[in-house]
């Protein structure tokens, strides 16, 4: 019996220093993003906050890990039985919200591209220098301009010029989108690339997803281990302690 409790008792002490060491570089990540970064992933618009998402996480799994590592190392069945509960409330939450986004995928998809739309007006504007060059890395890079059309870049400032910006042009040339507005798409097409951004970035989703769902999987996997070995832990410290 001893010997089994050692066992458990280690392995989830390990399992769990492993999800601390995860929670912490989230907090880092987190931290680094938004005193650095911040600016860098406003393009979504202002209420969409990455860094704090990252620390949010970061706190969560911190917390849930060191519950884990205490319960485990001091064979506490209280704070395991806390632990487990709590992992427990956690992993069917994140399974409801996988479901439930699989599920309203397409209203997530017009979210989406809504929130690229509203980001679009921080383009060029003071204090959103790191949004300007975001957009401009992702259109040269896919080819595209705008998010659905070229069209959507006139519900920014650079409306003002009839312009769009110089990286949906097909050559690299200073000025080449300006007075692109004025023109027919036909005409247009010529000088610039038409297509959105949206159709591209989904594309390059879907080329990487198979590593995103092994990513999931591989999470929720460890998550069903680590309930299961904190029940089991559990139950072990509590017969030792009615043997007592």
């Amino acid at each position: 019996m001893r010997t089994k409790m050692i066992c458990l008792k280690y392995f989830t002490f390990i399992l769990n220093l492993v999800f601390l060491v995860l929670g912490l570089l989230l907090l880092a990540s987190g931290t680094v993003l938004q005193a650095v970064y911040r600016n860098y992933l406003s393009y979504l618009g202002e209420e969409v906050n990455f860094p704090l998402m990252l620390l949010f996480s970061g706190i969560i799994i911190s917390v849930l890990a060191w519950l884990g590592c205490w319960g485990s190392i001091r064979e506490e069945p209280t704070i395991t039985c806390l632990y487990t509960g709590l992992l427990t409330v956690i992993f069917s939450l994140e399974v409801v919200i996988g479901l439930v986004a699989y599920h309203t995928k397409e209203t997530l998809k017009e979210w989406f591209e809504g929130r690229l739309i509203i980001g679009m007006e921080n383009f060029q504007k003071s204090g959103y220098g790191g949004v300007t060059e975001t957009w401009n890395v992702i259109q040269h890079e896919l080819r595209c301009c705008g998010v659905r059309d070229y069209r959507d870049w006139e519900n920014t400032i650079l409306l003002q010029r009839a312009s769009v910006p110089d990286s949906c042009c097909l050559s690299d040339v200073v000025g080449c989108g300006t007075g692109l507005l004025n023109l027919n798409p036909d005409q247009a097409g010529l000088r610039i690339n038409t297509v959105g951004c949206i159709l591209p970035i989904y594309s390059m989703f879907e080329d990487n997803s198979v590593y995103f769902y092994t990513l999931i999987s591989t999470l929720l996997f460890i998550q069903i281990f680590a309930i299961i070995f904190a029940i089991c832990f559990g139950n072990t410290v509590k017969k030792g302690l009615e043997h007592v």
